[in-house]
């Protein structure tokens, strides 16, 4: 679903194609003396305006597949991080080892290696000189889990007990399945650094001062104030049109 700002944008080039329309019936009497808001020129300038408009949305669909087939590639990983676990406990490796794969799989999971105090508790530690700071269970961004998930492979690897019958744990399964979301990762930050130049096109076309869609409607509203007047229809018609500068 398109987000507001994007229909801001969407809004701008709806009014501004109204803006070609309503002058396009003024005829010969739409003589300006500035090239940049003559007929010829707004035309060549609601058409670049689309074509960027269209890169965007094209980009935006491009993003949401990639960041959406990364979820599906990611949410799997919770589970097989458990059946890791008790896969390793089984083998009875050593603790020290195992402790090591248990935080691993907190940080996978969002799973607290100790509870979090309520703030009731943090005050009556700090009233006998305690400070507690507590760090964050989150590390749930994809790459942060990308490198929790390739420690844990190579953990695995190191342990000896760790020779696991199922495919799905295996080391070469689970390195396999690391290089995909690995892949997945990238795909987003690609189709994200597409996105974002698409949308510097459609604003410099949109926004850029002077030259932009919003300065030039301006120039355009003062000429046909000057040609029909502050109270024609003409003119009340185009200041009707709303042209916002939306930073994005």
């Amino acid at each position: 679903m398109p987000t507001t700002y994007e229909t801001g944008h969407a809004k701008n080039v709806a009014n501004f194609e109204a803006m070609m329309t309503a002058i396009a019936t003024y005829g010969t009497n739409y003589n300006p003396s500035m090239p940049a808001i003559k007929l010829a020129a707004l035309q060549a300038q609601l058409s670049a305006v689309r074509q960027t408009v269209d890169q965007v949305n094209t980009a935006l669909g491009n993003h949401g597949n990639a960041v959406a087939q990364r979820n599906l590639g990611y949410e799997p990983l919770r589970q097989l991080s458990s059946r890791i676990i008790s896969a390793l406990k089984a083998t009875r490796a050593p603790q020290q080892l195992v402790d090591n794969a248990m935080s691993n799989h907190r940080k996978l999971t969002g799973i607290r290696a100790s509870k979090k105090l309520g703030e009731e508790e943090r005050a009556a530690l700090k009233t006998v000189g305690k400070e507690v700071k507590q760090v964050s269970a989150s590390h749930q961004s994809y790459d942060s889990i990308l490198d929790t998930f390739d420690k844990q492979i190579k953990l695995l690897a190191s342990i000896a007990q760790y020779q696991p019958n199922e495919t799905d744990l295996k080391i070469t399964t689970l390195e396999t399945l690391f290089t995909a979301l690995q892949t997945k990762n990238i795909a987003v930050w690609t189709a994200k650094t597409a996105l974002d130049k698409a949308r510097m096109a459609r604003n410099k076309v949109m926004y850029v001062a002077e030259t932009g869609v919003i300065a030039i409607s301006q120039d355009v509203k003062n000429y046909v104030k000057s040609l029909f007047g502050p109270s024609s229809e003409q003119y009340k018609h185009l200041a009707a049109l709303e042209f916002n500068y939306i930073k994005s």
